[in-house]
């Protein structure tokens, strides 16, 4: 894959979590279901996905992570490891991508 397009999606993806984040602080703790951008890579996506607080935590601690709407992971810089039927998680394979989401990870 081009490092280009590996460092675009990356940083795409970094962007979208930090926004997620953001989206959490505010989020009253007793919910149970919270409100988040799918955090592909694609810049230009703005799906929403509404997941239990607890799957997007499980997501949060690791930062090779990211919660997707199905169907916008790119295989060739991340294998999804959960398919919940309205999300799926994929982590991103060594190598720029998983380097980013490692620097620019929030926690």
């Amino acid at each position: 894959m081009e490092q280009g397009r590996a460092e675009r999606i990356g940083r795409n993806e970094a962007l979208f979590r930090e926004v997620n984040e953001t989206i959490r602080n505010v989020t009253p703790l007793e919910e149970p279901m919270i409100e988040v951008l799918c955090e592909c890579g694609a810049k230009s996506c703005t799906e929403q996905l509404e997941i239990p607080v607890s799957e997007y935590e499980s997501v949060r601690a690791d930062p090779a992570l990211f919660v997707l709407v199905r169907g916008h992971e790119a295989p060739d810089v991340e294998d999804v490891v959960e398919d919940e039927g309205v999300f799926i998680v994929v982590r991103k394979r060594p190598g720029v991508p998983e380097q980013i989401a490692r620097k620019t990870d929030p926690r």
